[in-house]
């Protein structure tokens, strides 16, 4: 039987790095509905969130987006894409898929 091999990371060193610099969930929270309640009614927001999951010892990757304009949600999705995959991507992939989907809708409903 081979010896199992150490593998690096296959993260950035940055993605190590604390982004609230130290701010409690409650500020932070604040501080985004602050900066988002400032953002023209017009503008959409896409928010994605990906997950990963063993089931059975096969491996899942996920996401979940909404899509939202003026304060109403106007969109939501979830789904898988291939366990070849990482979070990160699931996450990208599926905030790109909400701007398309922003971006077939009629301009009249998009403003």
């Amino acid at each position: 039987m081979p010896r199992p091999v150490l593998r690096a990371p296959h993260f950035t060193y940055s993605s190590r790095v604390d982004p609230t610099c130290g701010i409690d969930k409650q500020t932070a929270s604040n501080d985004f509905k602050k900066w988002y309640s400032t953002l023209p009614l017009g503008d959409v927001a896409i928010f994605s969130d990906g997950s990963e999951q063993y089931i059975d010892g096969v491996r899942y990757v996920g996401y979940g987006y909404v899509i939202y304009q003026n304060g109403k949600q106007i969109a939501i999705g979830y789904g898988s894409i291939n366990s070849l995959s990482y979070v990160f991507d699931a996450e990208a992939i599926r905030a790109w898929n909400g701007l398309q989907y922003i971006l077939r809708l009629p301009p009249q409903v998009r403003q």
